[in-house]
């Protein structure tokens, strides 16, 4: 009797917490994009877009801009729009038994696009961020030499 009531139990819990994860899915829209600045959305030409790299098969999440976070969804923002100007932008990127994270920095261009990148040998993660356009290095990690103050 007992091992019935425990067993049933067990299988609603899965059942709501089903629930629970597919309805927050559903409602953040799989938080592709969000917009980091108060206000209506700005043209193009007056904000800049920072979009994380996924050609590699890892996955590279925005989890906060300037201190606030991107999303509550626990899929991470993978493009957002800020105003120009200098930005940090902490990232973790998602391997398949582990992951990384780190603070960047980028001073953003009016119409600026730029790729957050990552590269891994499974010893070390190297992280930057390049203008879409050129492929150049824009941004690097916070707080070091070549970060502009």
């Amino acid at each position: 009797m007992l091992y019935s009531f425990i067993r049933s139990a067990i299988k609603n819990l899965r059942t709501y917490v089903f629930i629970i994860l597919w309805s927050c899915f559903a409602f953040t829209g799989c938080a592709t994009h969000v917009q980091m600045y108060p206000g209506e959305a700005l043209e193009a030409g007056k904000q800049a877009i920072i979009r994380s790299d996924n050609e590699t098969g890892d996955h590279i999440g925005i989890f906060k801009v300037d201190n606030k976070i991107t999303t509550l969804s626990p899929i991470r923002a993978r493009e957002v729009s800020v105003l120009p100007g200098k930005h940090t932008i902490f990232v973790i990127v998602e391997y398949p038994f582990s992951h990384a994270s780190g603070s960047l920095w980028l001073i953003a261009e009016p119409g600026g696009r730029y790729i957050v990148k990552e590269s891994s040998d499974w010893r070390r993660v190297t992280m930057w961020i390049e203008d879409e356009k050129t492929g150049k290095k824009v941004g690097g990690i916070t707080g070091s030499d070549d970060e502009p103050q």
